[in-house]
């Protein structure tokens, strides 16, 4: 791979630079079609790192195919040597594990290449001539806290790269640039850094919603990211509580009290801990919990952040209670853990019906019918509980216990032929009036008009 990494600027390919004269990386990435198969990319490439605020952060690349890099995938093989290396180049990467995106659509290619670059030479961090003791660590946390202004800085920088002519390469945008670096290493280094009132911004652009601002203090943008907030539609989430349980699930297995006791006890435990997670993150429902697509914008850092953080906490949640729930169920074989799962689903029908129950049921509050409790998530159970196991829901729901024996299983365009499974034996059973889902002559069952996945989702892989 050729080593050079310069740092002038140029404007677009055709008229400075040669491809050949970019610095080369190399990266394999998975085939849309097939994620089995990979592909490396080849051609011109734009490389960066979330949050890239300087004009030199974003670096134009030139991608190339090396044989002897194709055990690498998913990753970014950068040049050894240059002028500089790109990836410090990138926001002040480095190759501790640091995530970078590559862009290699050629309409987002930018009009001008590789601006120069910020120093993102770190400060050296305050010195103590004697050793640290407990007292230094609280007022360092005090300070710290006195004087973290990143929240601050970003959203500056982002208002003033919007309302000055000349975006990111407004002077006082590559001051708030340099202050952001100096901000991200203040726990390393011990130096705040402080952000004058002279880069505040005069308005706010209407896509950063400062609500609490007055309106002679926010303005329209037109550009680009104006447009994109403006194309976007608001859409109320609401839940579908009243919407049905599965009487598969909830007539497979005859339940006896040990059991339910057992799962409305763990439930308990797992509404706590949830609960929790709402307060500690000041999150709405739990639906934004499970899914990780936060609905309200973070107090601090963005929504990417923000949706990775939950990401770490949603999955540290469900490993630990899929735990206590094949513990307490006595082991994770379906024999074992099938009726536990549809003890909870069971358990959770039953909260949710009371909850409804009594949000029909009125109530007269200063000569006014009110509902006893609103059909709002702060007010409802939670529902998430049995859904820890959403493969074991499924397989209780189609009948299926086991398929041990992939390869004798052929497969159609429209029919499965004879798989061999073990259907559950279902009590009560149900006549053909509770029936809610059809079993077709092709093996195909329709439930609710949707065609349900027999089959685990890596089959044939």
């Amino acid at each position: 791979m050729e080593s050079m990494g310069y740092t002038k600027p140029t404007v677009a390919y055709g008229t400075t630079y040669k491809e050949t004269e970019l610095p080369q990386i190399f990266i394999q990435v998975p085939d849309r079609e097939n994620t089995t198969q990979y592909n490396v990319i080849e051609g011109i490439c734009l490389v960066g790192r979330n949050p890239s605020l300087h004009p030199g952060d974003l670096r134009v690349v030139q991608a190339v195919n090396i044989p002897a890099l194709h055990h690498l995938r998913d990753v970014v093989v950068f040049p050894q040597s240059g002028e500089r290396d790109v990836p410090s180049m990138c926001s002040g990467g480095d190759l501790d594990g640091d995530d970078f995106f590559v862009i290699w659509d050629k309409d987002l290619q930018p009009t001008e290449w590789n601006c120069e670059p910020m120093s993102y030479a770190a400060l050296d961090p305050v010195a103590l001539k004697r050793p640290v003791v407990v007292t230094d660590l609280q007022k360092f946390f005090v300070k710290y806290m006195k004087n973290d202004s990143l929240p601050s800085i970003a959203h500056a920088h982002l208002a003033q790269a919007d309302y000055q002519k000349q975006g990111i390469k407004d002077p006082k945008c590559l001051k708030l640039a340099e202050l952001h670096s100096k901000a991200v290493d203040y726990v390393k280094t011990g130096q705040p850094a402080t952000m004058q009132k002279y880069l505040a911004p005069p308005k706010w652009p209407h896509f950063m919603e400062k609500i609490h601002q007055p309106a002679s203090k926010q303005y329209h943008s037109q550009k680009i990211l104006g447009q994109l907030h403006d194309k976007v539609e608001s859409v109320d989430f609401v839940p579908q509580y009243e919407e049905p349980f599965d009487k598969r699930i909830l007539r497979a297995y005859e339940l006896d009290n040990a059991t339910l006791k057992a799962a409305r006890q763990t439930k308990t435990k797992y509404d706590t801990a949830m609960r929790r997670i709402l307060a500690q993150q000041d999150i709405k429902t739990e639906f934004e919990v499970w899914s990780t697509f936060i609905l309200s914008k973070p107090k601090v850092g963005s929504d990417y952040k923000l949706q990775e953080d939950m990401a770490v906490i949603t999955g540290a949640l469900k490993d630990r209670f899929r735990s206590v729930c094949i513990n307490t169920a006595g082991g994770k074989d379906f024999s074992i853990l099938g009726p536990f799962v549809a003890a909870m689903y069971k358990v959770t029908k039953e909260e949710l019906d009371i909850a409804l129950a009594e949000c029909r049921t009125m109530r007269t509050v200063n000569g006014i019918k009110v509902p006893k409790r609103r059909m709002r998530p702060e007010s409802m159970p939670l529902i998430s509980f049995p859904w820890l196991f959403e493969k074991e829901l499924g397989r209780i729901a189609t009948g299926i216990e086991a398929i041990d024996d992939f390869e004798k299983i052929r497969f159609s365009t429209f029919s499965i032929e004879k798989p061999h499974v073990t259907v559950l034996n279902r009590q009560p059973q149900l006549s053909k009036q509770d029936e809610d889902f059809v079993k077709q002559e092709n093996g195909v069952i329709v439930h609710r008009g949707e065609t349900l996945d027999l089959f685990p989702e890596n089959f044939g892989q």
